[in-house]
């Protein structure tokens, strides 16, 4: 019996009576002329093969799909099983966002509460930091009316004077804190310390030693004395007219307390010293 190919690429070795079965395809080969049955043929058969192929992918496909939603058995679940678990997930879902909230809700409780505790820790910082402030302040301020005191004793001061004269060593003394705490102190003039000539310009000066220099000098009608020399430290005795060639706010003789303090005040400003009037020079209150 003889035997036809499905496909030659040419028909010159085809006997000349079975040409006639054949027809030349698109790709230049020649394929047996069937008629296809049910959409069966030799032309489309590859693009079945291809369906074909592609239908047992996606079937090996929903078989691993399906094998997520088998039981240990190995038997699947149905359709209300399957419903029946989804319900159930999406119930444990809002459980847990649940949970999750009031997890959150704790966790602004705790913030909630340790703010409400620290405020009242803050305040009492507050209180502590204020009073150590004032603390501080009020031991300077001590320090400082030491440092007066000891000045002043120098200077015997006339009572009507002493006020105004510890207004100004306010100004002139600086207090110094220490790392450990303590306090020390010294006398400015311009902005700038003024150093012990008894300790070798290697400290600051001492109370007696400013009680007697310059300050003194610029004071001398205020301090205790005959009103004519001044008053004398150390039993030495100044003179109370101005110093020769020295420059500062003069007083004519006259002047009253009033006049002597503005002089004082402006000499300060200036940087100068008050220069007294020679003689008695001094006037009414």
């Amino acid at each position: 019996m003889a035997k036809f190919k499905s496909k030659i690429p040419s028909l010159d070795a085809v006997p000349e009576a079975q040409r006639e079965f054949y027809t030349q395809h698109d790709s230049g080969d020649y394929v047996l002329d069937v008629e296809p049955v049910d959409g069966w043929g030799l032309e489309n058969i590859a693009a079945l093969r291809g369906k074909l192929d592609a239908t047992t992918t996606d079937l090996e496909r929903q078989k691993k799909r399906l094998q997520g939603f088998a039981k240990e058995d190995g038997s699947l679940y149905t359709p209300e099983e399957i419903a029946a678990l989804s319900t159930d997930l999406t119930a444990r879902g809002k459980e847990i966002e649940n949970l999750r909230s009031k997890d959150k809700s704790a966790d602004d409780k705790i913030r909630d509460a340790v703010a409400q505790a620290k405020g009242p820790i803050l305040d009492e910082l507050n209180k502590i930091k204020a009073s150590s402030e004032r603390y501080k302040k009020a031991a300077q301020d001590g320090y400082r009316d030491k440092v007066k005191g000891e000045v002043l004793s120098h200077l015997k001061p006339q009572d009507e004077w002493r006020d105004m004269i510890s207004r100004d060593l306010d100004a002139r003394i600086e207090i110094i804190e220490r790392e450990d705490g303590s306090f020390t102190h010294a006398f400015v003039k311009d902005g700038n310390k003024l150093m012990s000539a008894k300790q070798g310009f290697d400290g600051p000066m001492t109370a007696d030693e400013f009680a007697a220099g310059d300050y003194r000098q610029q004071f001398a009608r205020c301090l205790e004395g005959d009103g004519k020399k001044g008053a004398g430290i150390g039993g030495k005795t100044t003179p109370a007219s101005p110093r020769q060639g020295a420059s500062g706010v003069e007083l004519q003789p006259g002047y009253t307390q009033e006049q002597f303090e503005k002089a004082v005040n402006d000499a300060a400003d200036q940087g100068l010293e008050v220069v007294m009037p020679s003689g008695d020079g001094r006037g009414s209150e």
